[in-house]
């Protein structure tokens, strides 16, 4: 992995295929309860992730650190998500384990730019779920760089950030 200047912030990060497409810090940043909304913490909700154990933190933290599978576009919510590469209760220090469902989801950390109200949150799916949503284009592939073919390309263009090498402020711009 190749280290990169953040343009936002100034830090250096680490940019690769399976990364987010911007520094991890920024994105967390602009997040609420590490990307927890209230449905996710109601104590008899089926979406009750809290009561059953999730850590929020070790999830985000784990994609962080280069296990990203894939960035999607939703062009209804105009949005840019990341879908984390295993399983819940695969992910350690998650605090889901064993057979349960939720330990069987794949988390998917929505809007990474923070512009909902809720700012950067995440949901959980099936994996058959994503494939769905992907097969009735809900959810658009963001694909690599067609310069270098290694990285992420920016949004809406066709070059990852070290192609565009300064042709931008910022990755979200």
């Amino acid at each position: 992995m190749e280290k990169f200047e953040c343009r936002t912030c100034g830090n250096d990060f680490s940019l690769s295929g399976n990364t987010f497409p911007e520094f991890s810090f920024c994105i967390s940043s602009r997040m609420i309860n590490y990307g927890l909304t209230e449905d996710h913490k109601k104590e008899n909700s089926n979406k009750s992730y809290i009561s059953h154990g999730l850590r929020p933190e070790a999830i985000f933290n784990y994609m962080a650190s280069g296990n990203v599978d894939a960035v999607f576009y939703s062009p209804d919510h105009e949005s840019y998500n990341a879908i984390c590469n295993k399983p819940m209760g695969l992910i350690p220090g998650s605090g889901l384990t064993g057979e349960t469902p939720e330990a069987r989801e794949v988390a998917v950390l929505y809007d990474l730019e923070g512009k909902s109200g809720k700012g950067p949150h995440f949901a959980f799916y099936d994996p058959n779920g994503i494939a769905q949503r992907v097969e009735e284009g809900k959810w658009l592939p963001i694909p690599l760089c067609k310069k270098c073919g290694i990285y992420r390309a920016k949004y809406e263009s066709d070059k990852c950030i070290q192609c565009l090498n300064g042709e931008m402020d910022n990755i979200f711009q």
